[in-house]
């Protein structure tokens, strides 16, 4: 498995990347899919963070934790990890195995029930944050006008912010 392990405000040593290893390399047993995954271990205000992101076919999967240790915070996230492994297989097996059924009025649990179009205004993120606060929302999608693709600002439970797009 591809592993990166990425630091912020902590030094990560041999012993944390091979601890994150071996744990992330137990989700290979979950699901064969899990070909790479990305780690970022921070300390933030005393706690101890992880974040865990696992790229699957058609989904990507994240487990994030905050512990009074490093290693704790590893294990939570890869828990975390494991659930939804096991929920995304479950899901995936049961669209692949049952046969298609008739329309129904039932509501499904992935059923869109709400669809919303709007234009893409170029902005740049820090324009789009602007956007997104003005509207009191917790995302926003742009165009941007950076690198030409469509990305989604977010607020994460942090109160920082987080910018979604493309790979290229």
């Amino acid at each position: 498995m591809e592993l990166v392990v990425h630091g912020h405000n902590v030094v990560v040593t041999e012993a944390l990347e091979s601890y994150a290893r071996k744990k992330l390399a137990h989700l290979a047993r979950f699901w064969g899919g899990v070909q790479a995954a990305q780690v970022l271990l921070e300390i933030e205000r005393g706690q101890h963070i992880c974040e865990a992101t696992v790229p699957l076919r058609g989904a990507v999967l994240r487990g994030e934790a905050r512990t009074k240790d490093m290693y704790g915070a590893i294990d939570e996230a890869v828990a975390k990890l494991e659930r939804q492994i096991q929920r995304y297989r479950a899901r995936f097996e049961r669209q692949t195995a049952t046969p298609a059924r008739p329309e129904t009025n039932a509501l499904e649990g992935d059923e869109i029930v709400r669809q919303k179009r709007f234009s893409l205004k170029p902005m740049d993120p820090q324009e789009a944050v602007m956007q997104m606060n003005l509207l009191g929302h917790d995302f926003f999608a742009f165009m941007n006008s950076e690198v030409g693709y469509v990305n989604v600002v977010y607020r994460r439970h942090d109160g920082r912010y987080g910018l979604l797009g493309p790979e290229g």
